[in-house]
């Protein structure tokens, strides 16, 4: 976060000030194979040095590579404040509460003002990620006239993450926009306000700053992911598929490529472009999930109802299929205030998704497990069917938002994840055999 905020120019060891002043300007591409080729003769040595591997890695979407270069700073210059911050919050991103924790407060009082407040932000984080409410919310408080803390993105930043954490979505939203206001060149900043706003339902908003953000023209591969799925997600496929395209030619090695390549397969599909589907396919050295695609699927029935881009917020599943399920029908609402609304807890009784969709004018039709029937259903009404899974412990819902006929897939959208995927017929209705119906 030190370089890809854009406000100032870190100091690094010589031989990597070509490598860092790409990425400040946004040249991520190039940033990336000077620093590959400069790897094979020059040692990563300073503190910063280490921060800028992080960064860019994280930058080119290789998050599990970032993870790992969080951990070598570390490793290295274990005294260096701003490292152990990215290390905290490497720790907190693999789910280390524990650990970040106890560096953190093995750290209390070696900081400056500046650092102090980041490094409550951070800890504030942590803690209400643990499940420690009540101290983050104690830390949060005690910021709210810091002058630093409402004055440094890095600060602003790590306190809407601690709210985001405790689900707190009004004061994480004011805090990243506060942030990207501050920083309007920190993509990854700006792109986290994209999520946050989408668990929101304000899909508006989102698409204003994606195209903000697009406006910018720094490369950052999460960042055009998320952007080309919104696209797809309204529908507008002659936009998304560049989009999609230009993920796997500029990022081919990302950590959600896998999920550009199925979706893109889809949208092929969908469109009526098997050939190229199926060539697809072949240069993955994978099915994507499909069947083989053949020339002739072009021409058998098929629907996808493209659905909102929204993402669940923890044990929402249920408000957020009835928020998805309800788009398409011209209506638009908040997973989170669904959630209220249906007295959900740690999860929402399906009686009282019952009882909320009856009460606001919809009706709640089951629809036997008979492929035929549901791919009817789908093709007529244009209205996506929610599915209940049952599991050993939980249960989970997800959306059923369309069909192939000749290649016998669903398709199904989990509310975890923005990605659809293609589910052959037989799978996908014996997740839903306890109920008997979708």
């Amino acid at each position: 976060m030190l370089f890809e905020l854009r406000t100032t120019i870190p100091e690094v060891s010589l031989p990597w000030r070509t490598v860092r002043d790409l990425l400040l300007s946004g040249k991520v591409r190039d940033a990336r194979f000077q620093s590959e080729e400069l790897r094979r003769s020059i040692a990563v040595v300073s503190a910063n040095d280490f921060l800028l591997q992080v960064e860019l890695a994280r930058a080119c979407g290789r998050h599990k590579r970032s993870l790992a270069w969080a951990r070598l700073a570390y490793r290295y210059h274990p005294d260096d404040l701003l490292t152990c911050l990215h290390y905290a919050r490497s720790l907190l991103i693999r789910q280390m509460h524990g650990k970040g924790i106890a560096l953190l407060e093995s750290l209390e009082g070696t900081w400056g003002q500046t650092h102090r407040v980041e490094w409550s932000c951070m800890l504030a984080d942590l803690l209400g990620d643990a499940g420690f409410e009540t101290s983050s919310l104690e830390i949060l408080q005690s910021l709210e006239q810091d002058p630093v803390a409402n004055t440094d993105p890095l600060s602003l930043y790590h306190r809407s993450c601690a709210y985001e954490g405790l689900r707190r979505w009004p004061e994480a939203i004011s805090l990243a926009e506060q942030c990207v206001e501050l920083a309007p060149g920190w993509l990854r900043a700006r792109g986290y306000l994209v999520h946050c706003l989408l668990t929101q339902g304000r899909l508006e908003e989102a698409r204003h700053h994606l195209a903000k953000g697009t406006s910018l023209g720094h490369e950052d591969a999460t960042f055009d992911s998320t952007a080309a799925m919104f696209t797809f997600s309204e529908g507008r496929y002659d936009l998304a598929q560049p989009m999609l395209e230009g993920i796997l030619a500029k990022w081919p090695d990302s950590d959600s490529v896998a999920w550009a390549r199925r979706t893109l397969c889809l949208l092929l599909v969908e469109s009526g472009r098997c050939q190229e589907a199926r060539t697809l396919q072949v240069s993955s050295g994978s099915n994507l999930a499909f069947p083989p695609v053949t020339e002739t699927a072009a021409a058998s029935r098929h629907r996808f109802i493209p659905l909102p881009f929204i993402a669940q917020n923890r044990n929402q599943c249920v408000p957020t299929c009835v928020a998805m399920a309800a788009h398409p029908q011209g209506d638009s609402f908040d997973p989170a205030q669904l959630f209220l609304e249906m007295e959900g807890r740690d999860g929402t009784a399906l009686w009282r998704m019952r009882e909320w969709v009856e009460s606001h004018g919809y009706r709640l039709v089951p629809v036997p497990l008979n492929a035929t029937v549901i791919r009817e259903a789908l093709d007529k009404t244009g209205i996506p069917l929610i599915g209940v899974i049952e599991g050993a412990f939980n249960s989970h819902v997800e959306i059923l938002c369309g069909f192939h006929d000749s290649l016998d897939v669903f398709y199904v959208r989990d509310p975890s994840h923005w990605a659809p995927s293609a589910v052959p017929s037989a799978m996908a209705l014996g997740r839903y055999e306890l109920h008997g119906a979708v």
